[in-house]
């Protein structure tokens, strides 16, 4: 895994090096070209290597990690490809049947515009042998009423992660958004990156300006995020904030971050940011 990834990757990964004893590298790819970041996590890859951690869109940097080309080197190395979608689903185009994972697992409430507490977890049906859930529950077995006597078989699809009841009502939302989207997916994936690159083309003209995003197309999407020289980000995102522009910090980075979605941002909100941004955001902050 990496620098740039979110703390719901990073503490599980922690907390198995303490429960189970596994080893866990996280390399620095801050900073990294994103051109480069391929090449870089392909040279630490060893023969002792198991898992590979990293997110489809970071949601640090807006970077889109080239999953693409890992994939393919990873399954000829038979190390296990996961991947947080959390930033991707909704955002950019997804096909299962030709992304090179293992696994792949998203939230609803993001880029979906879903149902808070709903996601989904993608698992490969050559992958799902080499893994057991760690939560167990009535719905992770087949015959169930055999508990008493411990006689119960494991489902051998992904619904084995599937512990107890789920809320339907709030699955039933999915089903029109899913609908919506596979048509209108790679329209919501080409504004968006066409925003962000305009927002950068302006960014990289004022000084004191620092972009953490990837300005290549390739390696963007929908995400912006930027420092501004002198001042904390919590000054300038509580500035932003006051404008009426919604936005968040990245701590570690000192820098904010903002998204362009065209289900909840219209062009005209987006460019009332940006002439925000490069006109009253870079005043100074007293």
């Amino acid at each position: 895994t990496s620098d740039l990834e979110h703390s719901s990757e990073l503490i599980p990964a922690w907390e198995l090096l303490r429960d189970c004893g596994v080893r866990v590298r996280v390399l620095r790819l801050l900073g990294v070209a994103a051109k480069q970041v391929e090449k870089k996590i392909l040279a630490a890859l060893t023969a002792r290597t198991r898992m590979a951690l990293f997110s489809h869109v970071v949601f640090s940097t807006g970077l889109r990690m080239p999953i693409e080309r890992l994939g393919p080197v990873l399954k000829r190395k038979n190390i296990f490809l996961l991947v947080d979608g959390a930033q991707a689903f909704g955002q950019v185009v997804i096909d299962f049947k030709k992304l090179p994972v293992s696994a792949y697992a998203a939230a609803g409430q993001k880029w979906f515009c879903g149902p808070p507490g709903t996601g989904f977890l993608y698992v490969r049906k050559d992958g799902l042998a080499r893994l057991r859930p760690t939560r167990w529950g009535w719905r992770s077995v087949q015959n169930d009423q055999q508990y008493i006597t411990g006689h119960y078989t494991v489902k051998s699809s992904a619904a084995k992660f599937e512990e107890a009841t789920r809320d339907l009502a709030a699955w039933l939302a999915w089903k029109p958004q899913i609908k919506f989207l596979s048509k209108q997916q790679r329209k919501i994936e080409m504004q968006a990156r066409q925003q962000v690159a305009r927002a950068m083309t302006l960014l990289k003209k004022q000084p004191g300006i620092e972009i953490f995003t990837p300005a290549d197309p390739r390696f963007h999407a929908g995400l912006l995020t930027f420092r501004m020289q002198g001042v904390s980000s919590q000054a300038l995102w509580q500035k932003m904030a006051a404008a009426g522009f919604i936005g968040r910090t990245i701590a570690h980075l000192d820098a904010v971050r903002v998204a362009y979605h065209p289900l909840l941002c219209s062009k005209k909100q987006w460019q009332e940011w940006m002439r925000w941004v490069t006109t009253d955001g870079v005043t100074p902050i007293h």
